[in-house]
């Protein structure tokens, strides 16, 4: 399985700095990604990047049908050092003639998605000898899920990028269903997931959506209670996979259902055994000021109603 990342050919090149794209390709490749989609711009920006992984551009043929071009191997056979990243427009247009093991990206049509789809992949593959890559970016929602379903039918080649962007599949999506099913490469890093996804939002200058599958910043908030309480039991009881698996980290927050274990833990972690009665009353005031605030209370709102409690009874 390979997937060919198109998530550089969202970067400006007129506007960012040749070393920041350098270092995005890099930190890619770092990440684990074997092959990259370009435009003919980043490929200038990237020369040499060639010797270390697999680079692509993408054409629409004679045909209609968009293909990708695997730079590399159209030199593989010259007596020259190879040098496919460093020509201009111009020359890349006049190379694509050149035999270079057209790849046919294949987009779902809406047919698909209502019929027996992993069929259908099966037959694609046997009359192509899978030699193909699929881009199910124009599928919109279904994209990861039909991306999944080509791997697990034997396709190899899928088109990528972060967030989607571009119209392609999402990366981060993607990968973590295949690390979920336990199809993940072994060469992939899927701890620098959050922070790579975190380095192409900044370049690309888009705001991650606070509930965005995988990377965004609300996805491992938990509400104190009960899928707290599975939680500290079993991880994989209320989450496919834990955070720390991607990079991220999982934050607790104490609202309407704090259970008094919850609280508990608080207390305990400050060196305080509670009596019955006044847990009792301070679960009720944590619930309450959950309800009616603005925010959810922190652990030092638990600790001043818990003062605030003792000092009334003491009173």
């Amino acid at each position: 399985m390979r997937l060919i990342d198109a998530s550089l050919c969202g970067l400006d090149a007129e506007l960012m700095d040749v070393s920041e794209i350098r270092r995005l390709a890099h930190s890619l490749l770092e990440f684990g990604i074997e092959a990259l989609l370009v435009t003919p711009r980043i490929a200038e920006c990237l020369h040499g990047i060639e010797k270390r992984c697999r680079v692509f551009m993408q054409y629409r043929g004679n045909d209609g049908v968009e293909h990708l071009r695997d730079l590399y191997a159209a030199y593989e056979d010259t007596e020259e050092e190879p040098n496919v990243c460093g020509f201009d427009y111009r020359e890349w247009k006049r190379a694509k003639n050149q035999r270079m093991g057209d790849l046919e990206i294949f987009s779902p049509d809406q047919s698909l998605y209502f019929g027996d789809y992993s069929s259908e992949y099966h037959r694609i593959l046997r009359a192509t000898d899978g030699d193909i890559c699929l881009n199910a970016g124009k599928s919109g929602v279904f994209s990861t899920a039909l991306s999944y379903e080509w791997i697990n039918a034997g396709g190899n080649d899928v088109l990528t990028s972060f967030f989607g962007f571009g119209g392609y599949a999402p990366t981060e999506e993607l990968l973590t269903v295949l690390f979920v099913h336990n199809m993940l490469p072994n060469t992939m890093d899927v701890t620098m997931m959050k922070s790579l996804s975190m380095q192409f939002a900044t370049a690309l200058n888009y705001r991650i959506p606070p509930h965005k599958a995988v990377v965004g910043a609300h996805i491992f908030f938990v509400e104190s209670g009960v899928h707290v309480n599975g939680i500290q039991k079993n991880t994989s009881c209320f989450e496919p996979f834990s955070p720390d698996k991607i990079g991220a980290h999982r934050t607790i927050m104490i609202g309407t259902h704090a259970s008094p274990s919850m609280i508990g833990q608080i207390l305990e972690r400050n060196g305080i055994q509670p009596a019955p009665e006044v847990m009792s009353e301070l679960v009720c005031r944590v619930r309450n000021a959950a309800r009616g605030g603005k925010k959810n209370p922190q652990e030092s709102d638990i600790m001043e109603l818990y003062l605030k409690i003792t000092g009334e009874r003491a009173g």
